[in-house]
């Protein structure tokens, strides 16, 4: 079963453009974060040290590359 990963906006603006604009510095980087985003579509539930359970529901990705990370938070939606 794949899962769908949707990328929300807010004030017309979608957040995760900036997230990627940063990402772009940085292709080895960039390229983990769009693998753990198809891992993330794949099995749906990932654990550390892909993810962290934040806390109310919220979860971190987590990507590393040497001495780089890059965080972006998301929430699953159950049922859908």
């Amino acid at each position: 079963m794949a899962y769908k990963v949707i990328f929300y906006t807010c004030n017309n603006k979608i957040p995760i453009d900036e997230i990627l604009e940063e990402l772009r510095k940085n292709e080895k980087l960039e390229a983990n974060f769009f693998r753990e985003l198809e891992l993330l579509q794949m099995f749906g539930h990932l654990e550390d040290p892909h993810v962290k359970a934040l806390e109310n529901g919220i979860f971190e990705l987590r990507i590393i590359q040497g001495n780089n990370h890059a965080r972006s938070s998301f929430f699953y939606v159950v049922g859908k």
